[in-house]
């Protein structure tokens, strides 16, 4: 599967190609932030920002919610 590396932003929406398109500009992806824990926290892709060269596409991380340990054996056992 080719990623894609060029888009342009049309009503608000990311439209992506993996070949360079009239009106298509590179898309930058920001990188996993340094210290990131998959055990405690995940990551949603924040919306595309036009910089005028290139697309920037930014990462927040945020935290996992605290599982009950209780909630989470009752759930694998089917009791809920």
């Amino acid at each position: 599967m080719e990623k894609n590396t060029f888009g342009k932003i049309t009503d608000g929406l990311l439209i992506t190609s993996p070949t360079q398109r009239e009106g298509y500009k590179p898309l930058v992806y920001a990188a996993i932030p340094e210290g990131f824990d998959q055990e405690t926290q995940f990551i949603v892709q924040l919306d595309a920002v036009d910089q005028g060269k290139d697309i920037y596409l930014g990462v927040e991380v945020k935290e996992l919610p605290v599982e009950d340990p209780k909630q989470t054996e009752r759930m694998m056992e089917g009791i809920l």
